[in-house]
């Protein structure tokens, strides 16, 4: 085949048919018919304004423009990655654009400078066309990622069973597109480049390549996303929560020792705040544990209804705190065990009667 024919207008209409059916059906059906119809409609300008535009940029000789459209490229699908997030504004705009342009810039610089030989190293033709099928499937993942990151979030779980449930979601139609691709389809690039009359071993490889391209820049989008969302997560925290809980004691060198032997074997040192106190910094968190004797001089007493919980990442966890709490001396209120669909966790009071909870939530 040595070139391919133009569509005429008239059969390019009949492709719509199936759409308007599917309009149809979702407007008897009680749904929106006005995104779907306003989204076919925006992506029928755009393709015909996109095609005027791409004769001018691909005989481009500036590297600029080129640069240029990748930027818009990024924005705009960070835009649109954002817009079925719960979370809006400026700073989660910036997460979406970090999250995209790290992963999709970092992978389009592999692919363009070292696996591909181009003319030019900032050829139009096949950087701003490989970018764009990056950010496209980058910004579907971050989306996917995001909504059932929250989501799990809410129900209770703990940032790494979210990011874990999040990940292994969005990364479905990744996963599905490889198991089929040559099997159930073939895909666009690869399409193309055979009906224009490409070797079907060299449009392969070249689909080889894409297909690497997108798996990866898809889920190295969203586990930059979570990660970064991580950050702001510890910063919100700490400046919502304070920055230390504290507990009374009439001893503190029994207290150090007891808490000592709770938290060193979880890698948690302890330092002395003052005569009077005794401080513990859990890893990942900006706030503090304390053990205080009472500034008024008065004896440390127990509140009737305080409490104080540290949760864990794993229901091990809680059973081996537990168990060195009762070896070193606290007095049981509630063997470990699941009090509710999303609350596992044991209750001890330790050597001065307070009454802590150590759990996990989810």
């Amino acid at each position: 085949m040595d070139e391919i024919t133009s569509i005429p207008l008239a059969n390019l209409l009949l492709g719509f048919l199936p759409v308007i059916l599917l309009i149809v059906i979702m407007k008897l059906w009680g749904l929106n018919a006005l995104q779907p119809m306003y989204a076919n409609l925006r992506m029928l300008v755009q393709l015909l304004l996109i095609g005027y535009v791409l004769t001018y940029i691909f005989e481009t000789n500036q590297p600029i423009v080129v640069l240029f459209v990748v930027l818009f490229m990024i924005l705009v699908s960070s835009w649109i990655a954002l817009r079925p997030l719960e979370e809006r504004g400026i700073k989660a705009f910036i997460i979406v654009v970090s999250s995209l342009a790290i992963s999709g810039v970092g992978v389009l610089l592999l692919i363009s400078q070292l696996i591909v030989e181009l003319p030019r190293w900032f050829e139009p033709s096949f950087v701003i066309p490989i970018a764009g099928m990056i950010f496209a499937n980058s910004m579907n993942t971050v989306s996917l990622a995001g909504e059932r990151f929250t989501t799990e979030q809410r129900r209770g779980k703990t940032y790494h069973e979210a990011r874990k449930i999040a990940l292994e979601t969005a990364m479905i139609p990744q996963i599905n597109a490889l198991l089929a691709v040559g099997l159930v389809s073939l895909p666009g690039m690869m399409t193309g480049q055979i009906l224009s009359g490409i070797e079907p071993l060299t449009a392969a490889r070249y689909q080889i390549m894409v297909m690497c391209m997108i798996f990866s820049t898809a889920g190295l989008s969203a586990v930059t996303y979570m990660s970064l969302k991580k950050i702001k997560r510890r910063k919100i925290m700490a400046a919502n929560i304070g920055g230390y809980i504290s507990i009374g004691t009439n001893d503190l060198e029994a207290a150090r020792e007891f808490y000592d032997s709770l938290f060193e074997p979880m890698g948690v040192k302890g330092f002395r705040g003052n005569d009077r106190s005794y401080f513990y910094r859990f890893k990942e968190s900006d706030t503090y544990f304390a053990v205080f004797i009472p500034f008024d001089g008065n004896e440390a007493t127990v509140g009737n209804g305080s409490m104080t919980g540290i949760t864990f990442d794993s229901i091990e966890e809680v059973d081996q705190i537990y168990q060195r709490a009762i070896e070193a001396g606290a007095i049981a209120e509630g063997e470990p065990e699941q009090k509710m669909e999303t609350f596992y966790g044991g209750y001890i009071r330790d050597l001065d009667g307070n009454k802590l909870v150590f759990c996990k939530m989810g």
